[in-house]
């Protein structure tokens, strides 16, 4: 997994239109307004973990901040908070 993310959600939102419904392999119905909101929650993402890596501070020290508590709607499956926050970093970092 990679910040690619972000911009897959960009590129669906691209190529729908407002009228379409998203049939995800597990949960409900959806419309546009679902990619939209992860989008918005990836990116705030990303800038919450580049703000905290430009304070110098670890992963660890990150995820001790529970920045994504808020958020942890878009965790689940085989991604926690935990992991989008090591995800994040270790793109950030390399």
């Amino acid at each position: 997994m990679s910040l690619v993310l972000p911009c897959q959600a960009h590129v669906i939102l691209e190529i729908t239109r407002e009228d379409t419904q998203f049939l995800p392999g597990y949960g409900h119905l959806a419309s546009r307004a679902g990619p939209r909101q992860l989008r918005a929650v990836l990116d705030l993402v990303v800038k919450l973990v580049r703000v905290a890596h430009e304070k110098w501070l670890t992963s660890a020290e990150i995820k001790e901040l529970g920045l994504l508590k808020e958020h942890a709607e878009y965790a689940g499956g085989n991604i926690s908070s935990e992991r989008m926050i090591d995800i994040v970093y270790h793109e950030i970092t390399q």
